[in-house]
């Protein structure tokens, strides 16, 4: 790691040391989710406590899908971001980030709705558990924004 820029190299990638220090956007990032957890529709089916974990998970999954794409718009920082996802690769464009994030919220959902009523919200928490790692991730390397700019 140099002193100069906080960046350490390791295996030809190079990434910012830190410890999470974002604890405002977190905040911000959770009441999001519970505010879309909230707002989903009670005619769709779904037992609330479904619902809201099927919500928190389609927010989650937008948010990181908005960074990524803000990132592959931006070509990736000048090649200084990588994706972190092998399906994806280390810098897909646009339309294929698009293509992944669209069939990922489908097949999540898809799934879930799939699995027994009793086994449904731990899907959801898993997901959304992946997908808040992901966007607290894309924050610390800097990409801007809960869910990225200009989606």
């Amino acid at each position: 790691m140099t002193p100069e820029t906080g960046i350490r190299i390791g295996r030809g990638k190079q990434y910012k040391h830190s410890r999470f220090t974002g604890g405002k956007a977190l905040v911000k990032a959770l009441v999001l989710l519970l505010v879309a957890g909230c707002s989903i529709s009670t005619q769709t089916g779904l037992r609330r406590t479904n619902q809201v974990g099927a919500a928190l998970m389609a927010t989650a999954i937008a948010c990181d899908w908005g960074q990524t794409h803000y990132a592959a718009a931006t070509g990736w920082n000048n090649g200084e971001w990588f994706e972190e996802n092998p399906v994806l690769g280390a810098r897909p464009s646009t339309g294929r980030v698009h293509a992944y994030m669209t069939l990922l919220l489908l097949g999540s959902v898809l799934v879930g709705r799939a699995l027994p009523d009793w086994l449904e919200p731990a899907f959801y928490g898993a997901m959304t558990a992946l997908e808040v790692k992901a966007i607290i991730n894309n924050y610390q390397w800097g990409v801007p924004g809960l869910c990225g700019r200009g989606f």
